[in-house]
């Protein structure tokens, strides 16, 4: 600023007493830097907004989520290597575009004539072991691989279809409206007062119980499903064969 200390400063006996003071002229603005931008901005993968820029430039496997990432998930046309800054993309000029923003759903409209419903068919189906093990039954519930209706749809057939053909849940059933109902069991025939034809059955020997002990009796092998219902619906079913005492 052409003066030295002395005599700027009034702590060194410069400075002014007259009032004509100047000012410091002020330093040129430093030229911004290259500035990344993530293009297009926004971007996430295909997998969903939490799979974003910020997220794949984490540290997170061996420091390099990038380098394992960055090139196999392709989204708005971009991969994550081409589009975030935090791993090489980007870019530093140029106009940068925003990730095209997803197409509404569509609202549905008042109108039932595209609308498909699905019928269990035979209606109120169940499978070879009893009324326990119907569509809904199928539908809930995961054995090995997910849902009943993998894992044993195409097996148990009763009405002449399996679970897999009868049940909605299961990718059969009616959408065209023309279900039937399942057969009515034959009602249980009335016991006459008529002693004659009456046959009573005693278990032999009485008392019996397998050799696993005395709670394993014939009202345990009757009620209990040993597989839950898998293969015969009843212990007797399953492992009535086995066990053998007395």
């Amino acid at each position: 600023f052409n003066t030295t200390a002395n005599q700027t400063c009034c702590a060194c006996g410069g400075g002014t007493t007259d009032g004509t003071v100047t000012l410091s002229p002020t330093p040129a603005p430093t030229p911004p830097q290259n500035e990344c931008i993530d293009n297009p901005v926004g971007w996430y993968d295909s997998a969903g907004p939490d799979i974003n820029c910020e997220y794949l430039g984490s540290v997170y496997f061996d420091g390099n989520t990038c380098g394992y990432f960055g090139d196999l998930i392709e989204n708005f046309g971009k991969t994550a290597n081409q589009a975030c800054c935090a791993c090489g993309g980007g870019i530093t000029n140029g106009t940068v575009t925003p990730s095209p923003t997803p197409a509404p759903t569509p609202v549905p409209t008042n109108s039932t004539s595209n609308v498909t419903t699905c019928t269990d068919n035979p209606v109120g189906w169940y499978d070879r072991d009893g009324p326990f093990y119907n569509c809904a039954w199928y539908s809930e519930n995961a054995i090995i691989n997910g849902t009943t209706c993998w894992d044993t749809g195409d097996f148990f057939e009763n009405f002449n279809t399996t679970a897999n053909q009868a049940c909605c849940a299961c990718g059969g059933g009616s959408t065209d409206g023309t279900a039937t109902l399942s057969p009515t069991p034959a009602p249980t025939p009335v016991p006459t007062n008529s002693t004659s034809n009456v046959t009573t059955c005693t278990d032999n020997p009485v008392g019996w119980y397998d050799r696993d002990g005395p709670e394993n009796n014939c009202t345990w092998y009757s009620e209990n499903a040993f597989f839950n219902g898998i293969t015969n619906g009843t212990t007797c079913g399953d492992i009535g064969d086995s066990y053998e005492n007395f």
